[in-house]
């Protein structure tokens, strides 16, 4: 299996992250200041954190309109009360990537107690292992109205890594962290029974 990477000329690359008060229309008047630039969203993660918004974007803009894109950004607070960062990204070379890893699912759910994340984490780079996303949140259980805490990650695991035994190592943190975690590769069906929140 091959990844084709390609560099378009012309264009930069940048990831926009920023956080503020949640109000209707703040997602319309971010991505405004993308469109009005000629830009393109190839990414993105946005969410509401209690009262307040946060975002994370990939989008590629027009080298010609990157000093007034930046211009914008940097006077976001100003123009839409919404702090917003612009990181340039590093071009990746046009060039064919043999990919050797394989693609994990991780689902745990268990009591909303503090250092579940830490702990998953920490094994996880325990075993070499990249996290590509990672999704969290808490909500009532159905019975018994004691609050539950999901995590939802995808990460990147080494072709060399027995995914049996990977797949072992995480079951083995359940009585741990007094929770249930489902493992499963890119392609296949979860055995969970669970629902997605």
């Amino acid at each position: 299996m091959f990844l084709r990477r390609l560099f378009n000329t012309g264009r930069k690359k940048l990831i926009v992250t920023g956080a503020g008060k949640d109000r209707i229309g703040i997602v319309k008047d971010i991505t405004g200041i993308i469109f009005d630039e000629d830009g393109n969203i190839s990414d993105s993660r946005m969410t509401k954190l209690e009262n307040n918004f946060a975002l994370m974007v990939l989008v590629d803009i027009p080298e010609k309109n990157y000093a007034s894109f930046q211009d914008k950004i940097k006077r976001s607070r100003e123009l839409f009360a919404i702090h917003l960062d612009a990181t340039d990204l590093h071009p990746t070379p046009a060039k064919t990537i043999e990919i050797e890893d394989y693609k994990v699912f991780i689902e745990l759910v268990g009591d909303d107690q503090p250092g579940i994340v830490y702990a998953l984490t920490q094994h996880l780079a325990g075993q070499g292992v990249n996290i590509d996303k990672i999704d969290t949140f808490s909500y009532s259980a159905p019975m018994g109205g004691c609050t539950l805490f999901k995590v939802k990650s995808k990460v990147t695991v080494n072709k060399i890594i027995d995914f049996e035994k990977f797949k072992h190592s995480l079951k083995s943190l359940e009585s741990s962290l007094v929770a249930e975690i489902n493992v499963y590769r890119e392609g296949e069906a979860s055995d969970s029974s669970s629902s997605d929140s």
